[in-house]
């Protein structure tokens, strides 16, 4: 409820507010603010498709796009860590979900796609999120679980003692390995990762962020 106060922060007069939320306290939040400023306020659904995608398609049948340039769009859009294959000898993909709403839709957008392949995982969590309901989303789809943190000095990165315990409480015997550098933790995923298998790195934008440079060469 804080974050849709915050994120209601963007409506304006003049504009018109779309949304995918579906939760009612959340839209009911966004209503009142679309109503007091005289704002048009459209409930987006993606009906079991990527929510992202139906909003974008939304937006764009708005502004007046053709139905042909709206899907070529989305056949060509690419997002820099959002399930972002970062490499294929072994299957890398980053993604910065971070939250159990999200780290579910990833976990089972990626089962759908790669149904055989084991998921090895680097999972890095920042401290002020559900940790608990963030592992239940994830555990059971994990073979391999990678425990790192990121270096960001902004936002504090979640104990890693505590990630491990709460893993082990849902899924004492998944394996699992812990790093505090997140480099080490890439370098060891990469090498324990099999040709048939899946590297799959996310909870954070910080975390994909910090390891795709290390992938891109980024500086700075």
């Amino acid at each position: 409820t804080k974050i849709a106060w915050d994120k209601a922060g963007i409506i304006k007069q003049g504009c018109q507010f779309f949304t995918t939320e579906t939760r009612s306290a959340q839209i009911k939040i966004f209503k009142n603010k679309c109503l007091a400023l005289g704002v048009n306020c459209r409930l987006v659904e993606s009906q079991g498709d990527n929510p992202n995608r139906a909003l974008a398609q939304a937006i764009a049948q708005a502004l007046g796009f053709s139905e042909n340039d709206i899907s070529q769009g989305l056949r060509s859009a690419k997002l820099p860590c959002r399930a972002e294959v970062i490499q294929t000898q072994p299957l890398v993909i980053i993604d910065g979900s971070h939250n159990p709403n999200k780290l579910n839709f990833l976990f089972e957008n990626i089962k759908s796609l790669y149904p055989k392949k084991p998921i090895n995982l680097i999972l890095g969590l920042a401290a002020d999120k559900d940790l608990t309901a963030c592992l239940k989303k994830i555990i059971p789809g994990t073979d391999k679980l990678i425990l790192t943190r990121f270096l960001m000095p902004y936002r504090k990165t979640a104990n890693l003692t505590r990630l491990a315990k709460i893993s082990k409480k849902i899924n004492p015997t998944v394996p699992l390995t812990v790093f505090t550098d997140p480099w080490q933790a890439l370098d060891y995923g990469l090498r324990m990762t099999k040709k048939n298998e899946l590297l799959l790195i996310t909870g954070s934008f910080f975390l994909a962020g910090e390891v795709s440079c290390s992938t891109r060469g980024c500086s700075g």
